[in-house]
This record gives C-alpha cells, sequence and structure tokens, in this order.
C-alpha cells in the first residue's frame, strides 16, 4: 500500500540524516520499480529537494551503459552460479560506442570485498567483488584515459 511504503522511505530517509548528520546527495530506489515505490520517492525528493536519480538522470539525457544484468539480478534470485558467471568488464566494454556517444553515461554497480559477514547479510555477494573487479582493471582504466572520459558524481551534475 502507498501509505505503508511512503512511511518506510520517509524511515530510512530520516535514519540516514539522524546517522549521518545530513541529506544524502541524492535518493535511490535500487532496482525495485514498483509504481508506489517510485511514487513515494519521487515525493520526498520533491520535499527535500533531493534529486531522485532516476528521474534526474532522464532529465539530464543519462544513458545506461554496462547494465546487462546476470539472471539472477534480473529475477532476484541471486545465485551464486549466475553472479560467478557475470562478466562487469565486457558488459562494459560492449557499450563502448553508446559510452563514447553520450555525454553523459551511467555504469551502475555494487563493488566490494566478499567476507562471511557480507554472504549472511546478502544475496548480492558474488557480483559485488565482480564489479569491484570491472571498475579497477586496468583495461577500464585505459579506456577511461584514452577517451578523456571524466568521472562524476551528482553532486557534479547539480
Amino acid at each position: 500500500p502507498a501509505e505503508e511504503v511512503t512511511k518506510e522511505i520517509r524511515a530510512q530517509y530520516n535514519r540516514f540524516v539522524e546517522l549521518t548528520g545530513k541529506q544524502p546527495g541524492y535518493l535511490h530506489g535500487h532496482s525495485i520499480t514498483y509504481e508506489t515505490y517510485n511514487e513515494a520517492i519521487e515525493e520526498l525528493s520533491k520535499e527535500t529537494g533531493i534529486p531522485y536519480s532516476m528521474s534526474f538522470l532522464k532529465e539530464k539525457g543519462a544513458v545506461f551503459a554496462g547494465m546487462h544484468m546476470s539472471n539472477a539480478s534480473k529475477n532476484k534470485t541471486f545465485d551464486p552460479f549466475e553472479q560467478l558467471n557475470k562478466d562487469t568488464k565486457a558488459d562494459v566494454l560492449r557499450d563502448r560506442d553508446l559510452i563514447l556517444s553520450a555525454d553523459l553515461a551511467l555504469i551502475i554497480g555494487h563493488p566490494g570485498y566478499m567476507d562471511a559477514d557480507l554472504i549472511n547479510m546478502t544475496t548480492l555477494s558474488i557480483e559485488r567483488v565482480k564489479d569491484l573487479a570491472m571498475m579497477v582493471d586496468p583495461e577500464i582504466k585505459k579506456f577511461i584515459e584514452e577517451n578523456n572520459i571524466e568521472l562524476i558524481t551528482y553532486r557534479d551534475l547539480l
């Protein structure tokens, strides 16, 4: 129900502010795309002036690159074997032309190191290691440097 979704999003926002002492740089719905969820985030975005990532990026004309999600991510099954087969680097390089043709390209990842605690807390664990490997890969770094790609944050777009 929309009322419960709105209440939960506000609670998460308030908890973030309580923990950090500041507002987040942007709001992001992750991979959840329910209409009531998106509407609640849009509402909070308008009230706080904090950009909602998906709307903000669409307004800026961003293209989404390297997002050839594994079946694990698409289906929310997070099968470890499917995560092992994910090739984030190949996904990004496959979109080389798309990235270079755009003024603004977004590559979403969940980089991180995996340990027993992470395995116990989330089903998206192996993909984090794969995404991290892509982000520090020398070939990716070379691609960025050779094409004068500027890495920016949401704040740089405001």
